[in-house]
């Protein structure tokens, strides 16, 4: 049996702390991973996982082999990426956060399929941000930081926001001349904002720009509705149920529509920061570099 996807099978099985992930990362059924790292535990004479039903996890000897074989094989996995840039195949999971998943990633899976048709791309969503070895994924998409043992964080780029309201409703509250003064308007919200690094769920910063400075102010909302989706919460804006903050890329149609009017255009809510999680060595990966350049290019074709 070939000894590379001998190593390759124990490694992906270290990283994702399962015979099944490992299977999904590489394209493999979960009885040939299992072949695959019988064959190290072979050499090395001692089992390389201690396995029981709800984990899998690296033994002693098991881990002095990950320390040793995940960089080399990271490593052989950059230099074919260079040895041949256009070479992108095999597959690749990704699990985002609705959000995500609805706009960045499905968007970047249709470039990749677009530039790279012999690579498959499965995109699961999901409520919040998944460690990916734990998940199966090779990358993850989210807002919030994952801090875990084993992962590597890549920051994909940052969603510029704003206020916005339907028009009818921006009639009937008429001017507002700074952020206080949607404290006692109706407001929506995201669910996930608790978890968000700029963003409490119904405290609101707002920044403004002045030629002496800047002005920060944080208002008390009162939340009507709250969701994990901007599209959700676009459609609810739209219909009058409140106002609300948007990704500026994602508001954009609504407004050149006549559906929504951004309000209070000079202060600026926190920006988004998308973040990508990987296990470490699949950075190297010229899946996943194809798949994180799709994504940084849909967020420079969208801010423009």
């Amino acid at each position: 049996m070939d000894r590379f996807r001998c190593l390759e099978a124990f490694v992906a099985v270290a990283e994702t702390r399962s015979f099944a992930n490992a299977a999904r990362r590489l394209g493999a059924s979960t009885s040939s991973v299992s072949d695959r790292v019988a064959q190290p535990e072979g050499l090395v004479g001692a089992a390389l996982f201690s396995r029981t039903t709800r984990s899998v996890v690296p033994t002693e000897q098991g881990t002095a082999l990950y320390d040793a074989y995940a960089p080399v094989l990271a490593e052989m996995s950059r230099l074919d990426g260079r040895a041949d840039v256009n070479a992108v195949s095999g597959r690749l999971r990704i699990g985002c956060v609705v959000d995500v998943g609805l706009h960045e990633g499905a968007e970047a899976v249709a470039r990749l399929a677009a530039a790279h048709p012999g690579l498959a791309c499965e995109l699961v969503l999901g409520d919040g941000p998944a460690n990916p070895l734990g998940a199966g994924f090779d990358v993850t998409l989210h807002y919030r930081r994952v801090t875990a043992p084993g992962v590597v964080q890549v920051e994909m780029g940052m969603m510029r926001c704003g206020l916005f309201a339907s028009p009818d409703l921006a009639g009937e509250v008429g001017p507002l001349h700074g952020p206080t003064d949607i404290a006692g308007l109706a407001c929506v919200g995201y669910g996930y904002q608790g978890g968000v690094e700029e963003w409490d769920a119904s405290d609101w910063p707002f920044r403004r720009r002045r030629p002496d400075g800047q002005e920060d102010v944080t208002v008390r909302v009162p939340l009507v509705a709250r969701m994990n989706s901007s599209t959700v919460l676009r459609v609810l804006l739209e219909r009058g149920r409140g106002v609300g903050v948007l990704p500026l890329a994602r508001a954009r149609d609504a407004v050149e529509a006549g559906r929504l009017v951004r309000l209070l255009p000079d202060w600026q809510p926190p920006p988004l920061r998308l973040l990508a999680t990987l296990p470490k060595g699949m950075e190297g990966s010229t899946r996943a570099r194809a798949f994180l350049q799709a994504v940084q290019d849909q967020l420079a074709a969208a801010d423009t």
